[in-house]
């Protein structure tokens, strides 16, 4: 599915707006999708997004899978600071990735992770408020420790 959208959708979509328009769970206004196409007024500001959807390392041949690996044996097998995982349960491209960040990530461990209901891909969309809700939350749960917060 992802391959069909990376080398063949992606790149005849005529506006990034109707790409959110078709995938977000809740109806967008005009000015929300006249936003998202704003970066992109020709078809000359989108080289990036044309490339970028074929970067993504979704088999296990593509040229940056193993300096993807290592970047994820490097840093985030390392990562101690708190980590949050928030996915939508019913996005269809992340769909249980956070498995496998959840027994990566040493952060990961004691978070309130969640699958946050309604929610696509877009959740920032679908569900804004729930995930404002919780990313406070984890904020105001992993406060700075006091000698970084001394520097602020």
């Amino acid at each position: 599915m992802f391959m069909k959208w990376a080398y063949v959708t992606s790149q005849q979509f005529p506006n990034w707006g109707m790409v959110f328009k078709l995938t977000c769970r809740v109806s967008l206004s005009k000015e929300e999708l006249a936003a998202y196409e704003a970066p992109f007024p020709s078809e000359a500001y989108k080289a990036a997004t044309r490339v970028f959807p074929k970067m993504v390392p979704v088999t296990q041949s593509h040229a940056s899978v193993e300096e993807n690996k290592g970047a994820l044996r490097r840093v985030f097998s390392r990562w101690t600071k708190p980590f949050l995982t928030l996915f939508g349960d019913r996005d269809p491209i992340t769909r249980d990735a956070e498995k496998g960040w959840l027994k990566l990530v040493p952060g990961a461990k004691g978070q309130k992770h969640v699958k946050i209901k309604g929610g696509g891909h877009f959740i920032q969309e679908d569900r804004p408020d729930e995930l404002v809700r919780r990313i406070i939350a984890f904020v105001n749960d992993n406060p700075l420790p006091a000698k970084l917060r001394a520097n602020l």
